[in-house]
């Protein structure tokens, strides 16, 4: 990073546009200064997408420069409609703090994940923050309209970084057999679920079955 700054504008745009060209999870790289002021970004000149953000992170990288943390934004839908996150690092010279690199990093692949595991019909796979929040939802209407994981047990296990199965009723009075885990270090939780009529569905049938011979 301290090398990345002290280069040229012209160097600074092209090293960062291979890493998002070499990089796909990187929707646009910029080098601030410690003001906020973009010393070189590979949006060419357009607006920020993530301005709303930018502010905030660059007073926490000030603030906890050399406590070795990566400061990174709430999840936000683009005006694309697609899952995206900030991160800001600093860039430090001499132990102090003489720039900023800020990435916007694109989250559809977490997306692609939860379609590709959806289980069964009518079975679901979601991804939430710690507060609950949707990230990825193989119902993206719940992602669109910002809803809630309501099982604060299972966010709290998430936290303490364990994973676990459960049957649980949701909130709509359908029974639901699920899987959940940690993602990340952020706090994160993904989750498998089916509704136990659907799940135990070929059980139930070879019981029957069983019954009648």
């Amino acid at each position: 990073l301290q090398s990345g700054y002290e280069m040229t504008h012209s160097r600074q745009e092209l090293t960062i546009n291979s890493l998002v060209n070499d990089f796909d999870l990187f929707n646009q790289l910029s080098i601030l200064d410690t003001s906020g002021v973009v010393l070189a970004s590979t949006s060419f000149g357009e607006p920020e997408p993530s301005s709303g953000h930018k502010n905030q992170l660059i007073r926490d990288v000030l603030k906890y420069a050399r406590q070795d943390t990566t400061l990174y934004s709430s999840v936000y839908i683009s005006e694309e409609r697609l899952p995206l996150l900030d991160i800001a690092e600093p860039i430090l010279r001499y132990n102090q703090v003489v720039g900023i690199l800020y990435a916007v990093v694109d989250l559809k692949a977490m997306w692609d994940v939860v379609d590709q595991n959806k289980v069964g019909e009518t079975g679901e796979a979601f991804i939430f923050d710690q507060e609950g929040i949707y990230i990825a939802h193989s119902d993206r209407k719940n992602v669109y309209s910002k809803k809630t994981f309501s099982r604060k047990d299972i966010i709290d296990k998430i936290k303490h970084l364990e994973n676990g199965q459960i049957i649980y009723t949701t909130e709509d009075g359908v029974e639901m057999v699920a899987a959940y885990a940690p993602v990340g270090g952020y706090g994160w939780g993904a989750m498998l679920q089916q509704p136990t009529q659907e799940a135990f569905e070929p059980a139930h049938r070879m019981r029957f079955r069983m019954m009648q011979f």
